[in-house]
């Protein structure tokens, strides 16, 4: 195990957890970007670890979490809470869109209106 992560940190340590010093933001911040995943991949390549990488994770946060001195608990209501934000904002875009396709959809048909309109006065002659 210890191998393996001297594999993953000799590759990328830019996107592993983190503690944040301001008290104002977020505690802890997990972030497994397509570089640490790649990372990931080589390492279980290089070092022969055959467990799921799901086990790999779950075995660094622990390690992380003795570490660090942080709770689990504040782990997992981290990622609760960032789940809960997540679904808030889609659901805030998802009624955007609604609202922008509706809006559109007036739009056109008051063009669509519009053109008719003056497909009839030339028609008639009262515009040249």
């Amino acid at each position: 195990m210890l191998h393996l992560c001297t594999w993953i940190g000799a590759y990328t340590l830019i996107n592993m957890p983190k503690v944040f010093e301001d008290e104002s933001q977020s505690r802890y911040c997990f972030y497994l970007s397509k570089t640490l995943r790649e990372a990931v991949n080589l390492a279980r390549e290089k070092t022969n670890y055959t467990s799921p990488i799901s086990t790999l994770i779950r075995d660094l946060l622990i390690e992380y979490v003795k570490e660090n001195d942080v709770s689990l608990r504040d782990v997992k209501q981290f990622g609760v809470s960032k789940y809960r934000q997540l679904q808030q904002e889609k659901f805030l875009v998802d009624e955007q869109n609604r609202s922008l396709r509706s809006e559109l959809s007036r739009t056109r048909h008051d063009y669509e209106n519009l053109q008719a309109n003056l497909n009839n006065m030339i028609s008639q002659g009262r515009i040249v």
